[in-house]
């Protein structure tokens, strides 16, 4: 009897933690005024595809997160608090997240208290509630650190470079290129971090499956990189400014 009721425990404490998270992202997400970084992504996310890769090749930052974010407002309407939703789930899904990556690097018992602990502080965590309730980028780039993270520890860890999670390990990097730069720390690590773990093993066959897949990777953020050099009189004006 009491071995069936601990996955229905378990499941139920992951409920009551997440809709937590969720409800504490929620309250008063519309309290605040818009701030000036908040109305620029509103406006680029109401204008058109065309004008948005115009804006961001002559900016600091890449366009995908303002693509996802005209998406999501053609649905929802465009709000304040509609605009903030995005990034409260983007910051909700960072807690269970967190709680799959360590309940993966801790061992995968139910009675651990370590992935608790975890989302417990990711929940709490004043920074991530404050990046949640924000009509910016910020929220979504721990759920691209933590999914690029788990998925290439896994890979490396079980020393089998199959074709499918390189692939997306691969899309997983080249989403976060496309959010923010700041994404290419991750993406430097993992790739050379991966890199020297296979060299090390003598991993000849996986190695070169792992710099194929981050080949890839560089080959295809090159359209937008192009654009950039040719705009990067503009973007070191912006930058400086």
């Amino acid at each position: 009897m009491t071995s069936d009721r601990r996955p229905n425990l378990f499941l139920y404490l992951l409920v009551v933690l997440l809709l937590a998270a969720f409800a504490l992202r929620l309250f008063r997400l519309d309290y605040q005024s818009l701030w000036w970084d908040e109305g620029i992504s509103l406006h680029l996310a109401t204008s058109g595809w065309v004008e948005i890769v115009r804006d961001r090749l002559d900016n600091i930052h890449p366009p995908l997160y303002f693509f996802l974010l005209k998406g999501w407002l053609a649905l929802v309407g465009v709000s304040p608090f509609t605009g903030r939703y995005l990034s409260a789930l983007a910051s909700l899904m960072q807690v269970a997240l967190v709680f799959t990556a360590v309940r993966h690097w801790s061992g995968k018992s139910r009675q651990a208290a370590l992935p608790w602990i975890a989302a417990t502080l990711m929940l709490l965590s004043p920074l991530l509630v404050i990046y949640g309730q924000e009509i910016r980028v910020y929220a979504m780039l721990p759920l691209i650190y933590i999914a690029a993270l788990l998925l290439a520890g896994r890979m490396v860890a079980a020393g089998e470079m199959d074709t499918r999670p390189l692939v997306y390990l691969a899309v997983i990097e080249w989403i976060g290129l496309h959010l923010h730069y700041i994404a290419a720390f991750a993406v430097a690590y993992i790739a050379s971090w991966g890199l020297l773990t296979l060299l090390q093993r003598r991993d000849w066959a996986g190695t070169r499956r792992w710099i194929v897949a981050h080949t890839a990777v560089a080959i295809a953020c090159l359209p937008w990189l192009v654009g950039v050099a040719i705009n990067w009189a503009s973007v070191r004006a912006e930058a400086g400014a």
